[in-house]
């Protein structure tokens, strides 16, 4: 990696975007590639952890095609904090 000093704008400009790529680079290789599929490992299940108040609000969807029945459930009030 190089990092551009100079007075000349062109240079500097030049400098700048090499910075910017090099950037894109090493998060694309490290982050994703190493970081992101080890951490998934580490977490397991933990991963597709969802808050209980989130689920209410989603919708229920079934990609497998079976109709299995959906409970009705009384909206749970919550006292503000």
């Amino acid at each position: 990696m190089r990092i551009v000093i100079a007075e000349d704008a062109v240079l500097l400009r030049a400098g700048l975007t090499h910075l910017l790529v090099d950037a894109g680079a090493v998060d694309a290789t490290i982050v994703r590639v190493v970081l992101v599929p080890a951490t998934m490992e580490l977490l397991g299940e933990a991963n597709w952890w969802l808050p209980r108040w989130l689920r209410r609000i989603l919708p229920k969807v079934n990609l497998d095609g079976h109709h299995e029945p959906v409970e009705e459930r009384e909206p749970v009030l919550t006292s503000a904090r």
